[in-house]
């Protein structure tokens, strides 16, 4: 019975552990994400003067507020983890 509650634990630590890492690769993709809208931003000015540089430049910016939310959601579930992993 014992190692059947290692096990558990072991997993439930290795969850809380890939949660992380993918909490880094979104960090790492918001800091491209950054990157690539000064660099639509260069190419296609601040107020681009055609639809395609407006759609291309908008479109980068709103993955901001996705990845935001995102990582916001990885915070919750390591948060939910530490605490499942509390109650036993």
């Amino acid at each position: 019975m014992a190692e059947g509650r290692e096990g558990h634990v072991e997993a439930v630590g290795f969850a809380g552990l890939q949660i992380e890492e993918l909490e880094n690769m979104l960090l790492a993709a918001r800091e491209k994400q950054e990157e690539c809208l000064g660099l639509v931003i260069t190419a296609v000015g601040e107020q681009p003067s055609t639809d395609s540089g407006t759609n291309a430049m908008e479109s980068v910016a709103g993955m901001s507020d996705r990845l935001t939310e995102l990582i916001g959601m990885c915070e919750n579930a390591k948060a939910e983890m530490n605490r499942y992993g509390s109650g036993f």
